[in-house]
């Protein structure tokens, strides 16, 4: 998404802003490679930057120095450097016709194409450009901007559309305030979703109820002609709602379909993890694995093999297994009705750039090495097979999140300091306050250790890492300690174990 809304330049120097949040000192051939550039390439970027953060802050309290094979911050990054970065980026968006192109269409539902021509400044030859390339990222989602007798307008299923704007809105609302236009209510009801703002979530998920409900406010002259003609998502999708329903009472003035409410119900689950509670999801499970259709049995099925392949079957509590069994019904019926993920298109990263990269860790390396090979799901139906088969990244993830939940792990870690005997025991205490004994164990053998620390030179080896403090009063050393205890701990946790 943010290669579409950002020029080809302003998109790569963001890039190399995240990574030198990431990591102070680059190399430069590493960064050409990367993202294809030149050596001349990328010192403009860097000038671009450069002259972007002084603009913001005249103090340059931080600019990107460069010798001839690095790049570096003049200092390690701070919040203040964050907020930098993240300003450079919100001016590239509010300058970007792009955003201002989409951010148009989510107003009304139509708009006078020469106005929003004259309202951008750009010629009706790069307008259309605009639209091809919008277009063309979101084709997988069946959803087009048709320009037709001086009008622009979004052509597609209406069930499509919906999903399509409410994402679209998630992702825009976090990049500025979205203007909204008088929107006229619903044959004088101004509320579709049942009193959402009294519901148990926090201001984050209201708020994406609340670009739901907008959603729905703009496009109710077409919601009622939503169908969902499965009946197996139609009996799922029931037994979510009749457990948990968030809408107010049909009203003689404006009357809500089932389609509509099984839909948007749907919609709230895939976008909100506090809709319902654990219980009220396990409650959902147990009624949804008591269901007889071949959806119901493929979930269930698909469950219990990860479960047995990938984590241990004495460690999952009934409790969570039922929880297991309402997040896979929810999955496939998304894939089922829309035919795809639509989120992917939203994400940070560029798909190919996040799984890469993704792919190192072990249990995630052996998940997808799983879902590669069709014959694990040869016992689905031929439709449940296609839906994971065709969109393997959604539900590896998904078991990814499932997995780390159940793994634990220790850190050990052993204390050897001559010249600073009394610091030794105020980093056992602070250490203790952060770190839980399921975490961090103190341990007397070096031997049985993963982490030596000490004030002193000391023989290295390959069966532990070493810290050495050579300022105890340093909070730098202090914090990279931290950070090693968390990135062992992290290393041990991505163990893969076979069951």
């Amino acid at each position: 998404m943010l290669k579409l809304l950002l020029k080809k330049n302003e998109y790569k120097q963001l890039l190399i802003m995240e990574a030198l949040l990431k990591n102070q000192e680059i190399n430069k051939s590493a960064l050409e490679s990367d993202h294809h550039i030149t050596l001349s390439t990328l010192n403009r970027y860097i000038r671009n930057i450069n002259a972007e953060l002084i603009e913001l802050d005249s103090n340059q309290s931080i600019i990107i120095n460069a010798t001839s094979e690095k790049i570096f911050l003049s200092d390690a990054p701070t919040p203040f450097t964050h907020t930098l970065f993240h300003k450079i980026v919100m001016n590239y968006f509010h300058d970007s016709t792009t955003y201002q192109t989409i951010n148009a269409l989510l107003l009304q539902n139509i708009q006078e194409t020469d106005v929003l021509i004259e309202s951008l400044n750009i010629s009706q030859s790069y307008f259309n450009k605009i639209i091809k390339q919008i277009n063309n990222y979101f084709c997988s989602t069946n959803v087009r901007i048709c320009q037709k007798r001086k009008k622009i307008y979004l052509v597609g299923q209406e069930i499509n559309i919906v999903y399509f704007e409410f994402l679209v809105r998630q992702f825009l609302s976090k990049i500025g305030i979205l203007d909204y236009q008088d929107i006229p209510p619903l044959s004088g009801k101004n509320t579709v979703i049942h009193v959402y703002n009294t519901l148990n979530l926090n201001d984050i998920h209201l708020n994406r109820i609340n670009e739901l409900h907008h959603v729905l406010k703009k496009r109710s002259s077409t919601l009622n002609t939503i169908k969902i003609t499965d009946p197996e998502l139609i009996a799922s999708l029931t037994i979510m709602l009749l457990e948990s329903d968030i809408f107010i009472a049909a009203s003689d003035e404006y009357s809500l379909s089932l389609d509509v409410r099984l839909f948007v119900s749907l919609l709230i689950r895939l976008n909100s993890a506090h809709l319902e509670n654990n219980e009220i999801k396990n409650k959902i499970g147990l009624l949804l694995a008591e269901s007889e259709t071949k959806l119901a049995k493929d979930a269930k099925c698909l469950v219990d093999d990860l479960i047995s392949n990938f984590i241990s079957p004495m460690s999952v509590n009934t409790y969570d297994y039922y929880e297991f069994i309402y997040s896979a019904h929810l999955h496939l019926i998304y894939i089922r009705l829309f035919g795809t993920d639509f989120k992917t298109l939203f994400k940070l990263t560029d798909k190919e750039s996040l799984y890469s990269k993704t792919n190192t860790q072990p249990i995630y390396l052996a998940l997808k090495n799983y879902f590669e090979m069709p014959n694990n799901f040869s016992h689905l139906t031929f439709q449940s097979q296609l839906s994971v088969l065709s969109n393997k990244n959604l539900f590896i993830d998904s078991t990814y999140s499932a997995i780390r939940r159940y793994r634990s792990t220790t850190v050990s870690i052993s204390f050897d300091f001559i010249y600073n005997l009394s610091f030794e025991e105020f980093l056992r205490t602070s250490l203790r306050q952060i770190f839980s004994e399921d975490v961090l164990i103190f341990t007397f053998n070096s031997y049985d250790a993963d982490i030596i620390t000490t004030d002193y030179i000391h023989n290295l080896s390959e069966h532990f890492e070493l810290f050495t403090f050579t300022d105890t009063n340093s909070l730098t050393e202090l914090e990279n300690l931290m950070a090693l205890i968390i990135r062992v701990y992290s290393k041990h946790i991505m163990i893969f174990e076979n069951y």
